[in-house]
């Protein structure tokens, strides 16, 4: 029977009849395709096992920070320090989410706007962590370029989305890169309301009681000077846009060809209803890996 800790031997992250530990992982050899025992293995409880915890084993080390984890942190390797950023404090959320198990509310290290992180140095984090919450936020691209700024050289970002064929954003259309462009150049503004009456329209009443209470005369949608008002010096929460794996591979390429974030795709994976990216900040150096003095001729 293939279990996790019979995988993590075979990738190396537990030794038999030992404690776990963190080896010194080259990410040149991560999920290579070669037929080995161990990428069998790996591939054969793939669709058993949540992804998110292979990949975070994987590729997490150090020293790093999640962005509204809350009840659901992502599980890191024995060694790896992760603290946590979110609007509220611990016992806020506790109050603001009775229904959720209050042991596994994370206790939040800095309380912010996970789209500023004003807290947090620039150049400062092994990795950065973003489970489920690109979609909340409004400028996309500012977020990642922002998250791009707060990462060490080889720092590691772990990104996951809902892929919105399985969630209740089964109605509305996939976010586009010019949508997401417009909003970064003249600014997120621009399209709140339009965000709105999408939710409004493509969302059950069950997803979308909070915001449809916005409008106490009735269960239409507020016009959009009533809407602004509503909204004005409030934090609005819910899901400004939505992708399928095909929309989400490629805003990660935008962001390297259009805005010239250097990184590295270490692997991408569909996990159920989300679909995880984990790129790495670097610059790779061209050159024969078998054979280093063949290199690219100068221009």
């Amino acid at each position: 029977m293939i279990t996790i800790r019979k995988i993590q031997r075979r990738l190396g992250l537990i030794r038999h009849n030992a404690t776990p530990v963190i080896p010194a992982i080259d990410p040149a050899h991560c999920f290579t395709g070669r037929d080995t025992p161990a990428e069998r293995s790996l591939a054969s409880i793939c669709q058993h096992q949540d992804m998110r915890f292979l990949l975070s084993y994987r590729f997490l080390r150090g020293q790093g920070l999640e962005i509204g984890a809350l009840h659901f942190p992502l599980p890191v390797a024995p060694g790896v320090t992760v603290k946590y950023y979110d609007y509220g404090t611990r016992e806020e959320n506790l109050l603001k989410y009775p229904h959720l198990p209050a042991e596994k509310i994370v206790h939040t290290d800095y309380v912010g706007d996970g789209e500023k992180l004003d807290l947090i140095d620039p150049g400062s984090l092994d990795f950065l962590i973003a489970n489920h919450m690109l979609e909340h936020c409004q400028d996309v691209i500012g977020t990642l370029k922002l998250f791009y700024s707060k990462l060490k050289p080889e720092g590691v970002l772990f990104i996951s989305l809902p892929d919105l064929r399985y969630t209740f954003d089964c109605r509305r259309a996939p976010t586009s890169i010019d949508h997401l462009e417009r909003d970064h150049l003249v600014g997120p503004e621009v399209s709140l309301y339009s965000h709105y009456r999408d939710v409004h329209a493509n969302w059950s009443e069950r997803q979308s009681t909070e915001m449809r209470k916005l409008n106490p005369d009735g269960p239409g949608p507020l016009t959009e000077a009533a809407f602004h008002q509503a909204v004005r010096d409030t934090h609005v929460d819910w899901h400004f846009h939505a992708w399928t794996q095909l929309e989400i591979m490629e805003l990660f390429l935008n962001m390297r060809r259009a805005h010239g974030l250097e990184f590295e795709i270490e692997t991408i994976a569909r996990n159920g209803i989300e679909f995880i990216t984990v790129l790495r900040k670097t610059t790779v150096e061209s050159y024969d890996r078998n054979e280093p003095e063949f290199r690219p001729l100068s221009s």
